[in-house]
């Protein structure tokens, strides 16, 4: 936050200076110039603190809480109220701190044991090797910035000519959908300052005076629950490590909330704007760029991420607000300023955190509040996200599209829990879930022009509308049963199907019939006329008003039975003397009857359902089979068979 007072900007907050500046610690050899911690949520830190001696004992910390809990345990209280940040790097964790005790060399980590007994920041990193000392000027200072949309400038006039300043953070929705925007809890003031203006831009010395009004600050949080200080600096106790937060409500319906960051091309807050596609996480190694009104679009590498402590507005050793986030080296204030705070941090285009503090020490330091953290205190608020529009896989108005069918599309990089909304006459007609960036609706099943619109949705976000148009026509309908192609010697009392609901089914060709799609797209024709023995091709078409279909060409195989050999009787053994002389049997009025017996083969036709064959030549004693099979619409039978036997000549 900053106040100008004339044409000198000075710090609304306290500096750090009011305690007395020492020695830093850092855990490990040769770290990176800035702090690194492990990010995590508010509210996670660690309730009580032990005693020295007898918490880690020696061994490495697990991670910044672990370590964060032993140190304010441990060292002596007059050095706690000098932290600045205990965060993790790359190569360990750093504490930073202003609260050295003397100096000259560490003692050895030995002589620091003794139960009860307090250390200095010295003997503390001595205990643990790959814990380094780093001198800091104690508790970081918030950065002042303006109000302003997407890393502009906003703020108040506190009294005439002095005014408080910070940066917008990110245009947002709160909890029922209404514009809203996101900024650093401290610039609030824990809740002095409550109505606010955009900034002017600046052509003269950097401040441009204040625009129309912006809004009213709403939730604000600055530390711990309540802007509560960390209790770790009073009595020992670890806890209140929060985040840095306020949301700005009630925005001047004047002003158009945009899903963007400015780049301040050429010092312009309304060129080079950053679209915000989502939330990340910063990481060590990652690379973000802030935007904020002082220090413009500035950008650096994540080298600390934890737990880092700043004043607060009581200007009392006991009022030190703790916040989980991450640092990068701020030398000679070139990435963050007074002014800046509140300001987003990007890593591309996802949102990572809120610009939250800054120090003058180790060449500078600038620190982060974590934005998903952030975003969990303030009770339902969520960024407003640049949504692409949806895009049609088939170009709108370049083919027909069967009614009832699926429509395809995709949106480019959309976020997690993105949908697609499908309007049609002012109304919403099919929601579909964007998965891996594609999402498909099924088309109305109404044949006829479709015009529709397409919209991405993520939460209160929406993308542009993108317009639709396609030619719906009625498709073939299909047909189930029989199978096309398929054969028996039952005839099908019913053919079914699917197609369009509503729509009218027409049997013509072998079999007639009509009959109505359900509305689960499914339909059943009681099959009027008689199958023929044979192939039977038949065509189902369906008609919705003056809209027809193409017909669906359908075949089936009416397969005649095996005929019945009723003579000679299967399995019985004929006297020589009345071995049978024909065979006979029934079968399909007007089918040609083949009959085997032996190597000889005689054809017959079935009369009134009934057929005889001479058997050429007497047969002879032994085992005998006859076959027979029928011939109808040129298609046969599966063979009928009769085994029997002929005794032998009896002698005389």
């Amino acid at each position: 936050m900053q106040q100008r007072i004339g044409t000198s900007v000075h710090s609304a907050l306290h500096r750090a200076g009011i305690f007395a500046a020492t020695a830093a610690l850092v855990l490990g050899g040769s770290l990176p110039a800035g702090p690194v911690a492990a990010a995590q949520g508010p509210g996670q830190g660690i309730a009580a603190a032990t005693f020295a001696g007898s918490g880690l004992g020696g061994r490495n910390p697990a991670n910044v809480d672990e370590l964060f809990n032993e140190y304010v345990s441990s060292v002596e209280p007059g050095t706690l109220g000098k932290l600045q940040a205990i965060m993790q790097t790359a190569d360990g964790f750093i504490i930073r701190t202003g609260g050295g005790a003397g100096s000259g060399p560490a003692r050895p980590a030995a002589l620091s044991l003794e139960p009860g007994r307090k250390q200095s920041p010295e003997q503390f990193v001595a205990r643990y090797p790959k814990v380094a000392l780093r001198q800091a000027l104690g508790p970081a200072e918030t950065i002042a910035a303006t109000d302003v949309l997407g890393g502009m400038g906003y703020g108040t006039e506190t009294r005439p000519g002095i005014f408080a300043l910070c940066s917008l953070g990110f245009s947002a929705f709160n909890p029922a959908g209404a514009p809203a925007a996101i900024s650093a809890g401290h610039c609030t003031q824990d809740g002095r300052i409550r109505t606010v203006s955009v900034e002017k831009p600046s052509t003269t010395d950097g401040f441009g005076g204040l625009g129309p009004m912006l809004g009213q600050f709403g939730f604000s949080q600055f530390g711990g629950p309540r802007n509560a200080p960390t209790k770790a600096l009073g009595n020992l106790l670890v806890g209140n490590i929060g985040t840095d937060v306020s949301v700005i409500d009630r925005l001047n319906p004047a002003l158009r909330p945009l899903p963007a960051v400015t780049g301040w091309k050429g010092g312009n807050p309304h060129s080079g704007e950053v679209k915000v596609t989502g939330i990340s996480r910063a990481t060590l190694g990652t690379k973000v760029c802030k935007s904020g009104r002082t220090t413009g679009f500035t950008c650096g590498i994540v080298d600390e991420v934890g737990i880092f402590v700043v004043g607060g507005f009581k200007n009392t050793a006991a009022d030190i607000r703790a916040v989980r986030g991450f640092g990068m080296a701020n030398p000679g204030f070139s990435k963050a300023y007074e002014g800046d705070s509140g300001g987003a941090v990007m890593a591309g285009t996802k949102a990572v955190g809120i610009t939250s503090a800054i120090s003058n020490d180790d060449r500078g330091r600038a620190y982060f509040a974590d934005i998903g953290p952030a975003l969990k205190v303030t009770g339902g608020y969520s960024l407003r996200l640049f949504l692409p529009a949806p895009k049609l896989k088939l170009a709108p108005g370049t083919a027909a599209v069967p009614a009832g069918s699926r429509i395809h599309g995709t949106v480019a990089g959309a976020p997690a829990g993105t949908n697609v909304q499908v309007l049609a006459a002012g109304k919403k007609i099919a929601t579909a879930t964007v998965t891996h960036g594609a999402f498909s609706f099924r088309a109305p099943a109404v044949a006829g022009a479709f015009k529709f619109s397409l919209q991405a949705v993520n939460g209160y976000s929406k993308s542009s509308l993108a317009p639709g148009n396609y030619t719906l026509v009625l498709p073939p309908p299909k047909v189930t049963a029989p199978a096309k192609g398929s054969a028996s010697t039952r005839a099908p009392g019913r053919i079914t199907g699917t197609g369009v609901p509503g729509a009218t089914v027409s049997l013509t060709g072998a079999v007639t019939g009509k009959g109505t799609v359900t509305a689960k797209g499914t339909w059943s024709i009681k099959a009027a006329g008689s199958w023929k023995y044979g192939k039977n091709s038949f065509t189902a078409m369906q008609k919705q008003g003056k809209h027809a279909s193409a017909g669906t060409k359908s075949t089936f195989t009416l397969v005649p039975a095996a005929p019945s050999i009723s003579s000679p009787v299967s399995g019985r053994k004929y006297p020589y003397a009345k071995a049978p002389r024909t065979v006979s049997g029934r079968g399909i009025s007007g089918a040609t009857l083949k009959v085997t017996v032996g190597k000889a083969t005689r054809s017959t036709t079935v009369v009134k359902g009934r057929w005889s064959v001479k058997i050429p030549a007497p047969l002879k004693p032994g085992s005998h089979v006859v076959t027979a099979i029928q011939i109808a619409g040129n298609t046969a039978s599966s063979p009928a068979k009769s085994t029997f036997g002929v005794a032998k000549e009896p002698k005389r």
